[in-house]
């Protein structure tokens, strides 16, 4: 298991993901954790429709983990892989935890699992055996406001736009480390120089 702590690392682990992989996302800021999952999700699934139609499933553990279990161990219909994401895996007991590691000592290998949480208590024995049992596992945190600059022309320019040093901290300063508004900010700006 490989721990990252950046998404630069989890867009090059990404490029050969394969399936019957567990990948776990924890973040704290929503707008990182989405992006790491959806990374994931291409990395696993492409643009193939086969996939989006029948065998991709979101679930959400705070419903349990049943079915969201089933569903990781069955084969995928009429493609090659299953993307499985169960988002608020913090919220997990215990006794449904011993059911997830035990899925974990033994993946579907047509299956990507994808795990995601805002946080994990690190103290307790899901995430330890998670860290242990998973493909990777990815702690995603913000940027400081010190690299709000350099993550503002980054995202800038993947965006197609090219923003100097000024501009970039001048952003920062007046939104600070609010990656959703910086990222709504470059998609207005972009619309508008294009």
């Amino acid at each position: 298991m490989k721990k990252l702590t950046s998404m630069v690392q989890v867009q090059k682990l990404c490029r050969p993901l394969l399936a019957g992989g567990v990948y776990v996302i924890t973040s704290a800021d929503t707008f990182l954790r989405d992006e790491g999952i959806s990374l994931v999700r291409a990395a696993a699934c492409g643009e193939r429709e086969e996939v989006d139609d029948f065998n991709a499933d979101e679930l959400d553990a705070r419903e349990g983990l049943g079915s969201a279990l089933e569903l990781a161990r069955s084969y995928p219909m009429m493609a090659q892989t299953r993307w499985v994401h169960i988002s608020h895996i913090e919220s997990v007991k215990d006794k449904e935890a011993q059911k997830l590691l035990e899925y974990l000592a033994d993946p579907m290998p047509t299956t990507v699992l994808c795990l995601s949480a805002g946080k994990l208590d690190g103290r307790t024995k899901m995430p330890k055996q998670l860290a242990k049992l998973s493909t990777w596992m990815a702690d995603l945190a913000l940027p400081s406001q010190r690299e709000m600059p350099d993550w503002i022309r980054t995202r800038a320019g993947s965006s197609g736009l090219q923003m100097d040093n000024q501009a970039a901290v001048l952003m920062a300063e007046v939104i600070g480390t609010n990656l959703q508004l910086v990222e709504r900010s470059l998609e207005m700006l972009a619309n508008y120089v294009y």
